[in-house]
Parts: C-alpha cells; structure tokens; sequence
C-alpha cells in the first residue's frame, strides 16, 4: 500500500531536468525513484554520483581553454551529458519503472520535475 502513495520520475522527466537542471538533478531523481523501489544504498550512491558528475563537468568546463569552448554550440554538452543518463536510467531502472507503472504506480508530476 505504501508503494500505491509514492510516485516516480520516469525516463522521460529526468531526461528533461537533467538537461535543464545538469547531473545533480538527475542524481536527485534517480535517488528518488530508488528509495520508492526500496533500494536505499543505490538511493545514496545515485545522488553522490550527481553530486560528483556536476563537479567534474564544471571542473572540466573551467579547464577547458576559452577558445575552444566558443567554437562548441551551447547545446551540445547538455545534450551529451543528458544522452548518457537517459540510456542509463534505461538500463537500471526501466524495468523497474515499467513495473512500477504497470501496477498502478503514478508518475510525478511535470511540477515536480520542474522543481528539480
């Protein structure tokens, strides 16, 4: 019964705020749905490895030469960063979701997503 109360992201929205929000959204997210799953320590590591994603985009983004930066479209790293979460929210969690889903679980809603 408590499972029927809690909401999850699914692919979709996280994809949305991580390439709105970065990494450490989607550590949010990710985190999130692991705990309605009951998985407590990848709810932890999800969020610490946003945490140490946005960390070293950034610190990769302060190194990289200006010059360089200019010549790379605003969108792309976004893009790259968000492809990669996508495919793996897919491959750690898309079961699950689905399942989740399947028995009656309700997405969050875009609000909630937004707020990330």
């Amino acid at each position: 019964m408590e499972k029927e109360s809690k909401k999850i992201f699914t692919n979709k929205a996280i994809s949305i705020a991580t390439f709105i929000g970065g990494p450490i959204a989607a550590g949010m997210l990710i985190s999130k749905n692991y705990k309605v799953f009951g998985k407590e320590n990848a709810a932890r590591n999800s969020f610490f490895i946003g945490v140490i994603s946005t960390f070293l985009l950034f610190a990769g983004l302060l190194m990289t030469p200006e010059d360089i930066l200019d010549k790379i479209p605003d969108a792309i790293i976004p893009a790259i960063y968000t492809l990669i979460i996508t495919g793996l929210v897919e491959i750690l969690q898309g079961k699950e979701i689905k399942k989740f889903l399947s028995e009656n679980g309700q997405k969050a809603s875009f609000w909630q997503t937004a707020a990330y």
